[in-house]
């Protein structure tokens, strides 16, 4: 007996139904790996261990980390070219000379963008070298006692967010007037005496170029030592930050980028 037109156009709806059930549906894309940004200190002794510090990327299971030697532009200059995982890499000692670092996130999803690239030096301890604190040493000293302490080397106006900077300068040359100069904080950037800060202009236009630790950055109306970075904000030691209410001891805070001129790097 054949089937009514009823029955059958049952039948056909019922089975297509099945066939679509039972197909596969489109395949899900696996995400990318997302963006990351890399900092390390400015300079490193011959003797002294380099590490290197990022941001996690999401959708990440490895990283790819390169350092290059001066001159750079080639790979003839690598000298650290391995995959990473977790969020530091202490890649040894290196000879005395300056470096270029970056970095690269991979995950099941492919490669991510390219980290923003920094650049360190490395040198050759003096030869005499005597007991007394090195730059660096002395830099460690500060960071540690910093947090919590009312800063204010000039006993002017309570608890100025140029004190803090003044206060490293003393640390690190013995003595902030003719180092990092005197005046409100946005004036310091041009102020700074060349002979013992590297001035590092900001770029608005170029999203990789960060500070390190240890760096002084400068506000338009503000001043702090900088404790890290990456590229979307910096973490910093600083008072007054407000610039209304200077009665607070000297703080760690995070700060993005709005209004900052540049940054000094002592040379140490």
């Amino acid at each position: 007996m054949f089937m009514s037109q009823s029955k059958r156009l049952i039948a056909l709806s019922v089975l297509l139904v099945f066939t679509m059930l039972a197909a596969p549906g489109p395949a899900q894309a696996t995400a990318r790996p997302g963006a990351m940004s890399i900092w390390a200190k400015a300079s490193f002794s011959t003797a002294e261990k380099v590490v290197l510090y990022w941001t996690a990327a999401t959708n990440t299971t490895k990283y790819g980390c390169s350092v290059w030697k001066y001159p750079y532009g080639s790979d003839n200059y690598l000298v650290f070219d391995q995959f990473v995982t977790g969020t530091s890499v202490n890649i040894g000692t290196l000879s005395a000379g300056s470096y270029r670092a970056q970095m690269m996130a991979y995950g099941l999803g492919g490669t991510g963008p390219a980290s923003n690239i920094i650049y360190f030096t490395v040198n050759t301890p003096s030869a005499n070298t005597t007991s007394s604190s090195t730059g660096k040493q002395k830099q460690d000293k500060w960071f540690a006692g910093a947090v919590g302490r009312y800063i204010n080397p000039d006993g002017m106006y309570g608890y100025q967010c140029v004190d803090v900077a003044d206060d490293y300068c003393i640390a690190l040359f013995g003595n902030y007037a003719s180092t990092l100069g005197t005046g409100n904080a946005g004036t310091l950037f041009d102020k700074a005496n060349s002979k013992y800060f590297t001035k590092i202009r900001n770029n608005p236009n170029d999203p990789n170029q960060i500070p390190c630790h240890g760096d002084i950055i400068v506000f338009n109306n503000h001043i702090a030592v900088v404790d890290s970075a990456n590229t979307k904000s910096v973490t910093v030691l600083h008072q007054n930050y407000n610039g209304d209410d200077p009665r607070f001891p000297c703080a760690r805070g995070n700060m993005s980028y709005a209004g900052v001129i540049g940054w000094l790097r002592p040379q140490i």
